[in-house]
């Protein structure tokens, strides 16, 4: 595994685990909206809607936690194709590849770096289980976060043009 920067330890989040990253969402929904992004996840705490804490709450039996004073930050990947990557393959067959369904990270020093570390882990993972790429799909209106997935060496697998698609695909080539 690789090792995390900022002495961050990663282990596999447990059940116990729930609260603090079900703040950790609330967190990112208030910063995201004092930066103006009311969009992406909307303007209630996901702590306060069900369908949210529930999907949350099945991530953890395969999520990864990142600790340095606590957790700073939640990944959970799996092997199951979600719906967006079935047209959008991308070089690949939908099956020859694990998916980030959700990435969390806070925002503070402590938690400096916990994104790349995740998804740093993430590659290692997806090529543990044999499959080439990595895929994740995010909120397309946030050019930020587009860019900072370009920036960690993901690609866009189609263009998010079509106004009634929220989410961009993206695959990077599994390298660990």
């Amino acid at each position: 595994m690789t090792t995390p920067t900022n002495n961050r330890h990663l282990r596999r989040s447990i059940p116990d685990d729930l609260p603090v990253v079900l703040r950790l969402y609330d967190e990112a929904v208030a910063w995201l909206n004092a930066q103006g992004i009311t969009e992406q996840w909307g303007t209630t705490p996901v702590s306060s809607r069900l369908h949210l804490v529930e999907e949350i709450t099945s991530f953890l039996q395969y999520g990864m936690v990142a600790e340095s004073a606590g957790i700073q930050g939640f990944i959970a990947v799996d092997f199951t194709t979600p719906d967006e990557f079935v047209p959008h393959a991308g070089r690949a067959s939908a099956s020859d590849a694990g998916y980030v369904q959700t990435l969390v990270a806070r925002r503070t020093p402590a938690a400096r770096g916990v994104g790349a570390d995740l998804l740093r882990w993430a590659e290692q993972h997806t090529l543990s289980q044999g499959k080439t790429y990595l895929r994740l799909s995010c909120w397309a209106g946030n050019p930020k976060l587009l860019a900072y997935y370009e920036s960690r060496g993901f690609a866009r697998c189609s263009d998010a043009s079509d106004e009634n698609r929220q989410g961009q695909p993206f695959e990077k080539l599994a390298t660990g």
